[in-house]
């Protein structure tokens, strides 16, 4: 995906990965990009206190995939510390071995972003016009949630 990118999206601002069971407000991503910095930009659901280990080190903080956004300047630099960087079969993990490689900080979702790694069970009255990303339960509940967006829409 990285090197798609970089070949093919070279006047673009920012990427985002998406995994298939993931809600995402389109126009609430866009507004949050408008403050987002151009480079060495990388953000989404961020596990701060994770404690992962991977051989046998404690990981830095790590980006959930569910909705993982950067700017285009990462996919260069994530591929080059691939190099120096032993595979690892989680890409969220894999990608956030990379990027302390190449030296670059994870961020907050610029300005109200809300980025979830699940469903709440209990959600507000305006939740899904407030949210940016949600990981979803499964694909099937897509359409439900993305109906229930546009009603909220009218009076959120």
């Amino acid at each position: 995906m990285l090197q798609w990118l970089r070949a093919r999206c070279p006047n673009t601002s920012y990427a985002m990965k998406l995994d298939s069971d993931v809600f995402v407000n389109v126009p609430k991503l866009v507004r949050s990009l408008l403050s987002a910095p151009r480079s060495s930009f990388i953000t989404g659901v961020i596990q701060r206190r994770a404690q992962i280990r991977v051989r046998g080190e404690l990981l830095p903080a790590v980006r959930d995939g569910p909705g993982l956004r950067f700017s285009m300047d990462l996919p260069s630099r994530i591929l080059k510390a691939s190099l120096n960087v032993k595979p690892l079969y989680i890409e969220d993990v894999y990608v956030a071995l990379c990027l302390r490689e190449s030296g670059v900080e994870v961020s907050d979702p610029p300005g109200s972003a809300v980025f979830f790694s699940y469903s709440p069970f209990l959600m507000p009255h305006c939740f899904w016009t407030e949210v940016t990303v949600v990981l979803l339960e499964n694909s099937e509940l897509l359409l439900e949630s993305w109906r229930t967006f546009e009603k909220q829409l009218q009076y959120c």
